[in-house]
């Protein structure tokens, strides 16, 4: 690094920043000393560069583009002073991460242990009864952060890297399935190579070697042609999945390694039994041509066939069981109403003012200059989208609870809220600034989950108070609303309190006619200019885009499953295809003979085909309990899911079956059809 971090940050302006930040805003100048101007909610402002920080890798935790630090000393805005000084402990809102470097061998826990002591001595009691922290390794926090404490806005999930890896082995073992069944299946040929290198002394360890060896070299060509293809699909890949995966193998000596250790493990896996069952033939036998090809280890071969199409169909009905839970998902009614509602963050570009000085002050002025077309239906200013479960979870106060604090979130919104996406009102009234003037700060509208949870059998006019550090904003409970999904369909329907607080407005709302969009859009975007900063581009989401993102994991798990089951389905297909082209040819005389008997070419067609129909429809009784116990683990990962249908698993089924006998029909009709003399001329 360029600078010097004992004194980069001694100013509340300072600021350091990253090599590739530094070479893309100054090229070659030397950017120590110079200013530039942040925007941020929290921290905008002008800064001083005093440090130059290299390059933090893409896949770290910690990666940044630039640093900020502000000293105690002074803030450079209100949002800043906010974010650093003004949290609140009684809130959910956690703007600062605060990491610790632990001596060699110190004891983690033994440290956790003390924090509970700590937090009662610096912060009070109070603080300490309803606040805990916890110490999360740094390596754990990207992939197990949900796990550990079901934070849900780190990106990375190890359960994802589970399923997929689960997937990813289960195609590979097809793929095995298919190398042992076809080399074994096609043992005549190799059969008199073993005999003559037994007769010449071969050992049979020599002769499984060799095979094995066989074996791990086709995977290791294998595994080459698998790196070609994945870098030319790999940007692809990280468009789709939002991810900045990169394949360098001569930065990352581990990544080879693994690779060619996989690539072995393949390679002894598939070959294994081909090795056992080639290296145990007698020379006498295949000398003599007493040896006949395929009547060894039909029997496995069967068994790794239903193996094959059992997991065929467990990822054919896993990709439909997600299928329907997406479904599901999308028609839920909600409790509310996002029909052709255009959402804009407008409110968000000058949060580190003085409140007062804020867009969101001017709400009502920017609502009616929005609803002033006549495509516009109505305009709503509020602070979280619904169903993403926005809204920072605050204490609490309510009346006969004294001494008892309760944790909800809060979401602040205007009068027309309710109306706009259409939340039914069970009792009491709606937020009416204009009537009630101290709507603005000391109403409470709650859902009826609150209500029952408080025990209240008349809320209205309820004492409610949200503890505030610097005042407690106490009001009463005006009205009661059913409840609706402002968390995701993951979570079930808690508490929440509806305020009319405009000053931490983000967001406009509006519902418009479904004609003339283009128009509609058009005007928002000269409406935007007029209270937008002139940089700022105009941006907007309809609710179904809204509604891609929110369940987008899920949408790429089911991507994801479904091109692995195609994938399955087609190597399962393959294998079947050369075992159905082999046993057709091992049965070619007893066609003849039932053809010259008089088996009709439907006949002929049936018995070739009837075997591996037995086979899939066994593959169906092995698939179904594993398709049921894993979609019914996924599905407890929402609180509000679709049941288990019956049809699904005998889609699958039927899919499965009918893929196999229109790839075993090209043989059976080729044999059928054949001249029957061709077969017995050599009887």
């Amino acid at each position: 690094m360029r600078g010097n971090l004992e004194t980069a940050f001694l100013n509340p302006n300072d600021i350091a920043i990253t090599e590739s930040a530094a070479k893309r805003l100054f090229g070659d100048e030397d950017p120590i000393g110079k200013t530039i101007t942040s925007e941020s909610n929290h921290h905008g402002g002008e800064r001083t560069i005093t440090a130059i920080l290299k390059d933090v890798p893409r896949n770290s935790t910690l990666g940044f583009g630039e640093i900020d630090y502000f000293s105690t000393g002074g803030f450079t805005s209100e949002g800043a002073k906010y974010a650093w000084e003004d949290w609140i402990p009684t809130d959910g809102w956690r703007p600062v991460n605060t990491y610790f470097l632990l001596r060699e061998g110190a004891d983690s826990k033994g440290l956790a242990a003390k924090f509970p002591e700590l937090i009662d001595r610096y912060m009070g009691a109070e603080i300490a009864r309803t606040n805990a922290y916890h110490l999360q390794p740094l390596k754990r926090i990207y992939l197990y952060s949900r796990k550990d404490y079901n934070l849900d806005w780190y990106s990375g999930d190890i359960d994802h890297i589970y399923q997929f890896g689960a997937i990813a082995v289960l195609v590979l073992a097809i793929g095995c399935i298919n190398f042992a069944n076809l080399t074994t299946a096609q043992s005549a040929r190799r059969a008199h190579e073993v005999g003559l290198r037994k007769v010449s002394g071969a050992y049979r360890s020599q002769l499984m070697g060799q095979f094995l060896g066989e074996s791990v070299l086709t995977a290791m060509v294998a595994l080459i042609l698998a790196l070609v293809a994945v870098k030319l699909v790999l940007p692809e890949f990280n468009a789709f999945f939002f991810k900045q995966i990169e394949l360098n193998l001569l930065s990352d000596p581990l990544l080879v390694i693994s690779l060619i250790g996989i690539a072995i493990l393949v390679g002894i896996f598939a070959g294994v039994y081909p090795a056992f069952f080639l290296s145990a033939y007698e020379p006498t036998e295949t000398l003599k041509g007493a040896f006949r090809a395929g009547s060894r280890g039909q029997w496995i071969r069967k068994g790794l066939v239903v193996v094959q199409f059992a997991i065929s169909i467990i990822l054919i009905a896993s990709t439909g069981v997600i299928y329907q839970q997406l479904d599901y998902i999308k028609n839920k009614r909600l409790g509310f109403n996002t029909e052709q509602m255009v959402l804009m963050r407008i409110f968000v570009f000058d949060q580190n003012t003085e409140s007062d000085q804020r867009l969101a002050a001017r709400y009502a002025t920017v609502k009616e200059a929005f609803r002033a077309h006549p495509n516009v239906l109505e305009v709503t200013a509020y602070r979280w989208d619904l169903g993403w479960g926005g809204g920072i979870i605050r204490t609490i106060r309510a009346e006969g609870h004294e001494g008892t604090d309760w944790r909800m979130p809060l979401l602040e919104v205007d009068e027309d809220y309710l109306d706009v996406f259409q939340i039914g009102l069970v009792e009491g009234r709606k937020f009416d600034p204009i009537a009630f003037p101290t709507d603005t700060s000391r109403a409470f509208i709650i859902n009826e989950t609150a209500v029952a949870r408080l025990g209240w059998d008349d809320p209205i006019g309820k004492s409610f108070e949200w503890v505030d550090r610097e005042r407690n904003r106490k009001g009463t409970v005006v009205g009661v609303v059913r409840d609706f999904h402002y968390s995701p369909l993951h979570e079930k329907i808690g508490p929440v309190a509806l305020t009319l607080r405009h000053q931490q407005f983000y967001n406009l709302g509006a519902r418009v006619k479904a004609e003339g969009m283009e128009e509609t859009l058009a005007f928002f975007e000269e409406t935007w200019k007029r209270f937008a900063p002139a940089d700022q581009p105009f941006e907007y989401l309809m609710w179904d885009q809204q509604f891609e993102h929110l369940y987008s994991t899920e949408r790429r798990v089911q991507a994801l499953t479904l091109l692995s089951s195609g994938m399955a389905i087609l190597l399962a297909c393959m294998g079947l295809f050369g075992l159905a082209a082999f046993t057709v040819e091992q049965r070619v005389k007893e066609i003849g003979v039932r053809k010259v008997l008089g088996a009709s070419v439907s006949n002929i067609v049936i018995l070739v085909c009837r075997t591996f129909a037995i086979m899939v429809l066994i593959a169906n009784l092995f698939a179904w309990p594993v398709v049921y116990f894993a979609m019914r683990n996924w599905l407890a990962g929402f609180a509000y899911r679709t049941d288990l249908s019956w049809w699904i698993f005998v889609l699958s089924g039927a899919v499965a079956l009918a893929i196999a006998l229109f790839t075993v029909s090209f043989h059976a009709l080729r044999a059928a059809v054949s001249n029957p003399v061709e077969a017995l001329r050599h009887e």
